[in-house]
């Protein structure tokens, strides 16, 4: 174990893909772990899911996500649809998103 862990960038201005490639090259660098978080690109879920299908032996970390935006039922039910389709590991991470303004 190196104790190093990676998030996953999100380029609006690079292919959507890359993110898996840049996954894949940090678990074949042995980083520990890949954070995924959620943007203005692929869901959380989804993209740790290919990431999950590409590197079979890295931990997935998704987060942080907003509260606001999924329920607890909505949460749970992408958190083990990742675990169960790629056969990884899933942590997740809870935000409480931005307040009202």
């Amino acid at each position: 174990m190196s104790g190093v862990e990676l998030a996953v960038p999100f380029w609006l201005d690079r292919p959507g893909l890359e993110a898996i490639d840049v996954a894949r090259a940090a678990s074949d660098a042995g980083v520990d772990a890949v954070w995924i978080g959620e943007m203005a690109t692929f869901d959380a879920f989804a993209l740790a899911t290919a990431i999950g299908l590409r590197a079979p032996e890295m931990p997935l970390k998704i987060g942080p996500l907003a509260v606001g935006v999924r329920g607890p039922v909505a949460l749970a039910l992408g958190v083990s649809s990742v675990a169960a389709l790629t056969g990884n590991r899933v942590d997740i991470a809870l935000g409480a998103s931005s307040p009202a303004t």
